[in-house]
């Protein structure tokens, strides 16, 4: 079976890096995975070639619409004459219509919606793409998979085909997300820190849709209470973060306790060195891999209520109002008056979430069982129609 996967880019993001999870378990079971990205290459190429057949850039420029770009991908389509095409992201969506008029329909097409962010956080470009992509949703997917309930309700909202959606969630490998001593000392070291102290970290790019602001306020009133615990930020343009921290009210008693990562690869490392991990938002999350990823490692979690975050921790965590800085300094400092067992105790409950829930063989599984439905549908009605002819 062969299957065209069709996403923005290849830079490092959830999204992404979902596809690049997809792609390795279904090359293990045999599909010929094929990828287009609409802009240049970026690092996740090399995660996309490992389990690609081949992986093709449209080079588009961001915000841009290019005539030319859609006759290269129909091009391409046509060369490998995929069973199933799927698609990740808005413009992504929309391409596969243009996809399915240059192949009469032949090819059954998924999309896969993953935000529940509002035209103001997802941008103008994207707000009117998803607009079209509402109308179109009656005509040009066999089905639509969002990743939350919280996702699927907004875009219901907005107008899309509600009865073509389902929600299949993210998924995570517990061999690699997982608690590790050795990790947690080696970090404490990096950081040049006790190795007592206790970490909560934020892991999230430095965007105007995530909350860094309340984090930071919060924390800088934590430290006053708790003397050996720790900041640390991590994720594309955090580096940023100095400065606002420069900022605060008793900025000259606690920057030392603020640590600033920026992009890293390491991250089950990181995940594994925290004491309590910390995901504030301005925007409706859609699933927020830095909060599962954590759990996965036995960290329990602080979200704020921004739509899937919630849906994430269950009861496994704890949930606060978006921008309530007062709400947020209250959770952390009942977690960090917990005995390091209890703490250890709903790390243990936040990574048995995640195992029983979003597993990525059992994901993946749906997945692929979901491409075979529609490809077999597919194969079945081709049939049909030769047999008419």
């Amino acid at each position: 079976m062969k299957i065209l996967h069709i996403i923005n880019s290849s830079h490092v993001g959830g999204t992404e890096r979902a596809l690049a999870g997809l792609l390795e378990f279904s090359a293990a079971k045999g599909i010929d995975n094929y990828v287009i990205t609409l802009l240049p290459p970026g690092p996740m190429d090399k995660e996309y070639v490992r389990s690609s057949r081949e992986v093709f850039s449209l080079n588009l420029t961001r915000g841009s619409a290019s005539l030319g770009g859609a006759i290269r991908a129909i091009n391409k389509c046509r060369q490998i004459r995929p069973h199933l095409i799927v698609t990740w992201m808005y413009q992504a969506d929309l391409l596969a219509a243009f996809l399915q008029i240059a192949t009469i329909g032949q090819i059954p097409v998924v999309w896969n919606l993953r935000t529940s962010a509002t035209v103001d956080l997802v941008g103008r470009t994207s707000g009117v793409v998803r607009s079209l992509c509402a109308h179109l949703s009656k005509y040009v997917p066999s089905k639509i998979v969002c990743n939350s309930p919280a996702v699927q309700a907004a875009h219901t909202e907005i107008g899309y085909h509600c009865e073509k959606m389902l929600v299949i969630p993210n998924g995570y490998h517990l061999s690699v997300f997982k608690p590790n001593r050795g990790d947690r000392d080696s970090v404490r070291a990096e950081l040049g820190i006790p190795m007592s102290s206790r970490l909560v970290g934020m892991f999230a790019r430095w965007d105007p849709a995530k909350d860094h602001e309340s984090f930071l306020n919060a924390a800088a009133q934590v430290c006053g209470r708790h003397s050996d615990v720790h900041f640390l930020l991590c994720g594309e343009g955090t580096d940023l973060a100095r400065n606002e921290i420069s900022k605060l009210p008793n900025a000259s008693e606690c920057m030392d306790r603020f640590h600033v990562m920026g992009l890293r690869h390491d991250m089950a490392r990181l995940h594994a060195s925290l004491d309590i991990g910390v995901l504030m938002s301005k925007m409706n999350e859609g699933f927020p891999n830095a909060v599962a990823e954590s759990m996965a490692s036995g960290v329990p979690c602080i979200v704020s209520d921004t739509g899937g975050a919630a849906y994430v921790v269950g009861s496994a965590g704890r949930v606060v109002p978006k921008g309530d800085v007062d709400s947020l300094v209250r959770e952390m400092n009942q977690l960090l008056s917990l005995s390091s067992g209890q703490l250890r105790a709903m790390g243990n409950e936040a990574r048995t979430r995640i195992a029983s829930s979003f597993d990525m063989n059992e994901v993946a599984g749906r997945h692929l069982r979901l491409w075979q439905s529609l490809c077999g549908c597919h194969a079945e009605a081709g049939e049909e129609r030769s047999r008419a002819a």
